[in-house]
């Protein structure tokens, strides 16, 4: 995206120059195709496989030329890796779940921002033939500590809401709090004037809404602030001036193109942020818990997804936030090797992907993949579910 959008603006300037238009003309041509080219490139070693496809296609009809480069051809190359990693990981997902845990230990940001060492953590137990992911942990009107949580169903494929009443580090009681047909996932809360409100992750009913949290035991849905968009991930935060929001385009990029938007109020028109996508890396973009204040700074957890799903946690300083500047320097990185199950000492965690911070205890959830070969069964009956449905003889 970088050099697309370099390439754009060098050659809208270019062009404005009277003199360079009449003797160089030519010369924007070759411009344009060299940072087509590379930004193909750049899009091929992130695993864009589609639009790589498209964009090089595109540019060789405009330029054939181009197949006998050297980029060319390693754009081809990775393309074909790309490919093949891709059947593979389709392949390997017909056997293998991947199961995710939540987990609490003793810290604070300081803490881990100081730490050398490994961090014991302590597994809660998950639900029979189900896993729990993105914790999101509170304290209520009553001085309780609960966590909200996407509970996931193995059979079903899908994932719902569910709360988490806790007792120190272990789980009291759990109860389902949004339960619809749709997946969701990554539960936000944010506390505003002594309310709770929630933004969801919720691609499959291709919104994105505000709920309240009400009574502890319910979600109500106030208003769709984006209707017809897959918004991944979605973090809200309120700096004492304006209300921030942000998510990855479940569209292009889902892991790394992050968007931000702000407003006055939390009803009021959303705009989006003038430098959008303000990052565009599979790196460091993909919302990993709730932004948050230390020692006067503002942070923002965020996912990396470089290769593998959940590959590590990475902790952001956002250094500039206004609705046209945008820019944070990574702070804490936390990989899954550096944990360790105070219960099972020799388990190996393959991938973290959510942090959230509660006084002195951290939230997180950790994952494990496990060989499962009824996987391709229970795959395989929900497909036929779904297409009876389609057809209304499901009921």
């Amino acid at each position: 995206y970088d050099v697309l959008y370099c390439r754009n603006r060098l050659i809208a300037l270019l062009n404005k120059e009277d003199a360079f238009r009449t003797n160089y003309h030519a010369c924007l041509k070759l411009l344009f195709i060299s940072q087509t080219n590379l930004a193909i490139y750049a899009f091929t070693q992130q695993g864009e496989l589609k639009k790589s496809l498209r964009m090089i296609f595109q540019l060789l009809k405009e330029s054939p030329k181009e197949i006998y480069r050297k980029r060319t051809l390693v754009i081809f190359r990775n393309i074909i890796q790309n490919f093949a990693y891709s059947m593979k990981a389709k392949a390997k997902n017909y056997i293998y779940e991947d199961i995710w845990s939540v987990a609490i230990f003793d810290s604070t940001f300081e803490d881990l921002l100081t730490r050398s060492d490994k961090i014991q953590i302590q597994l809660l137990k998950n639900p029979a033939n189900s896993f729990m992911a993105d914790p999101f942990p509170f304290i209520n009107n009553k001085e309780e500590f609960k966590i909200i949580v996407e509970e996931f169903d193995l059979l079903k494929q899908k994932g719902h809401l569910s709360i988490l009443h806790m007792d120190g580090q272990d789980i009291c009681n759990q109860n389902a709090i949004l339960t619809i047909k749709e997946h969701l996932s990554y539960p936000y809360i944010f506390q505003f004037n002594n309310h709770k409100f929630m933004v969801i992750e919720s691609i499959e009913l291709n919104e994105l809404a505000l709920y309240e949290y009400v009574n502890d035991v319910e979600l109500v849905k106030i208003k769709i602030l984006f209707p017809n968009i897959r918004a991944i991930d979605p973090s809200l935060f309120f700096d004492g001036k304006l209300f921030w929001l942000s998510f990855t385009n479940g569209d292009d990029l889902q892991n790394g193109n992050l968007q931000l938007f702000y407003a006055e109020d939390l009803l009021a028109e959303w705009q989006p942020h003038k430098m959008n996508p303000v990052r565009y890396t599979n790196s460091n973009s993909r919302g990993g818990g709730a932004w948050f204040m230390y020692n006067g700074g503002l942070y923002r957890p965020a996912q990396n997804c470089m290769g593998i799903y959940g590959k590590s946690i990475k902790i952001n300083e956002i250094m500039y936030l206004s609705p046209d500047r945008f820019s944070e320097t990574l702070k804490l990185e936390i990989f899954p090797d550096q944990l360790i199950n105070k219960d099972n000492p020799n388990s190996i965690f393959k991938g973290i992907h959510t942090i959230n911070f509660i006084g002195s205890k951290v939230v997180i959830d950790v994952k494990v993949t496990k060989f499962t070969p009824s996987k391709i069964i229970i795959l395989f009956i929900n497909r036929i579910k779904r297409t009876l449905s389609h057809f209304g003889m499901n009921k």
